[in-house]
């Protein structure tokens, strides 16, 4: 049996799509994913950048924040924003 990957996407990307719709609807907001980025690696901020593209073709909001590895008062403003914004804090 040959399985073709793309016609696989496709149906997991409609079904994406149908949810995100039905979320909207019924919460009146998109869905949305923010990531927070820790220091300066730019194959992370590739790899984040592509997560929002991602989600934007699913109807879906993506947004990235970056925080410096040593911490300190930006960090806690970032945590506050975020927090307005109503997002859960994720250590991980």
């Amino acid at each position: 049996m040959i399985l073709d990957g793309k016609a696989v996407a496709k149906k997991i990307e409609t079904k994406i799509k149908e949810k995100a719709k039905e979320f909207s609807d019924e919460f009146g907001m998109k869905a949305s994913l923010h990531t927070v980025l820790v220091g300066n690696d730019e194959a992370s901020r590739i790899y984040a950048k592509s997560k929002v593209k991602t989600l934007k073709n699913l109807g879906m909001e993506g947004e990235i924040h970056f925080m410096d590895e040593k911490g300190g008062g930006g960090n806690r403003a970032l945590k506050k924003s975020l927090f307005k914004k109503g997002c859960a804090w994720i250590n991980g």
